[in-house]
């Protein structure tokens, strides 16, 4: 028989011994994302700098924070991206 292989674990471990969970591709958008306490993050474009330092930023906060991201609250209203949208489009479309 072969060698048995260890497995190596990620060394970002809370607590209570979890790793936080790795980097995913979503084939269809072409975006990466990652499935934090049972929400899905989004990253950016696959393998991008936004993507990869978005990633770092949130395992730092599930670190610093034992296992857990802290509950988002909207940065913005709905008002305010209606207003980017129309802003964005205006733009494009002249």
């Amino acid at each position: 028989m072969g060698k048995s292989r260890k497995k190596t674990y990620d060394l970002y471990v809370d607590g209570k011994g979890r790793n936080f969970p790795k980097r995913r591709f979503h084939k269809s958008s072409g975006y990466d994302y990652v499935h934090v306490s049972n929400k899905d993050y989004w990253l950016g474009p696959h393998d991008s700098e936004r993507a990869v330092a978005r990633y770092a930023a949130l395992k730092a906060q599930w670190l610093t924070n034992g296992g857990e991201l802290p509950s988002e609250s909207p940065d913005f209203t709905i008002t305010q991206g209606i207003a980017l949208y129309v802003e964005a489009m205006t733009r494009h479309y002249g």
